[in-house]
């Protein structure tokens, strides 16, 4: 997920997550081959944006 900011003016990035989805989370060898690190865990893409 990114949020940006855009105006008349411009853009601008302000900053990313990346979306694990849930099938991806509970399967280690998925996670392994695409290294996708320990600490990432499912989250819903609202908790995502909230956070």
């Amino acid at each position: 997920m990114f949020l940006t900011d855009a105006t008349c003016t411009g853009h601008a990035f302000l900053d990313r997550a990346l979306y694990l989805p849930q099938s991806w989370a509970g399967d280690p060898d998925r996670r392994d081959e695409a290294g996708v690190p320990e600490d990432v865990h499912f989250r819903t893409k609202p908790v995502l944006a909230s956070a």
